[in-house]
């Protein structure tokens, strides 16, 4: 029971594969807090045309430190009682999850990243919809 509907969530939060809009690079503006240091940075980032992808150019074609190994995790590995399981995910792949603002086109869009040492990066839903273990189809 606890299963089924642990599967039927995890349908609901990565959602149906469905047409996706296109990743288009740009040069841009980042704002993160470290420490209670608001922190600035300008680079090049790729994101779609709803907002909700946000990579490193290095990761737009999942060719990257974010999407290299090819393991699958099971939900309950990255659930926990608190926290974001986007979070424990980045941390197990290795990298720093931050909370970011990026814009585009003076617009201010605010989404979450997972930040790895040689620079990659990648919005933990990204990540989550790859690195993901999908629940066998029901017969």
């Amino acid at each position: 029971m606890v299963s089924h509907i642990l599967n039927s969530l995890l349908v609901i939060f990565l959602g149906s594969p469905g047409v996706a809009s296109p990743i288009i690079c740009t040069q841009g503006k980042v704002t993160k807090v470290e420490f209670g240091i608001v922190k600035n940075e300008a680079l090049e980032f790729c994101t779609n045309s709803d907002k909700n992808v946000f990579l490193s150019k290095s990761c737009r074609d999942k060719k990257c430190t974010a999407f290299q190994k090819n393991k699958k995790y099971a939900l309950s590995e990255v659930m926990s009682p608190m926290g974001n399981p986007g979070f424990k995910m980045c941390r197990l792949l290795g990298g720093e999850p931050e909370i970011i603002e990026f814009y585009v086109k003076k617009v201010p869009y605010k989404l979450d990243r997972c930040f790895f040492k040689n620079g990659d990066f990648a919005d933990t839903s990204s990540l989550m919809e790859f690195h993901l273990q999908r629940p066998a189809a029901a017969n």
